[in-house]
């Protein structure tokens, strides 16, 4: 039997396999960084943000399962295979169900709030600003990270 913290590092090291191997996956951690941004600079309520959590953690989950039954068929057969095919385009659809279920929700949480954002990033500069240089460093590091890393397939 292997200890929690051997469970935690493979863990970490399929979460970084996805983050390098996975194009889809950079570009939802930053889609996700970018909703949870705005939620804040919008000041949403607590219960919207919680479910924004949730479907940026569901997301980044179901891309990185993708990920892995991607791997495993390929690794099953060598060869190309209709049912395989079925499969990947299968649990990328998925995938795709479920980003654009959090896309649906993120417009009914932002869409009322949206016209008052420049209002709002505004007082955020002046009242807190230290956090509003956060947010737009943490944007450009994950834009700068996201765009430069490049996928292996």
């Amino acid at each position: 039997m292997r200890g929690l913290g051997a469970s935690f590092r493979w863990a970490a090291r399929g979460i970084v396999h996805s983050w390098v191997t996975g194009r889809n996956f950079r570009l939802q951690c930053l889609a996700g960084y970018l909703a949870l941004v705005l939620a804040r600079v919008l000041a949403v309520s607590r219960g919207e943000f919680a479910v924004l959590i949730l479907f940026v953690c569901a997301v980044l989950a179901a891309e990185a399962f993708n990920t892995a039954l991607e791997r495993a068929v390929d690794l099953a057969g060598r060869r190309p295979d209709p049912l395989a095919r079925t499969a990947k385009d299968a649990a990328a659809g998925a995938v795709l169900i479920l980003a654009l279920g959090s896309v649906a929700y993120a417009a009914t949480v932002f869409a009322p709030a949206l016209p008052a954002l420049p209002g709002r990033w505004a007082q955020l500069w002046h009242t807190r600003q230290p956090e509003a240089v956060a947010y737009l460093l943490g944007l450009a590091l994950l834009a700068a990270v996201t765009a430069g890393v490049r996928g292996r397939r």
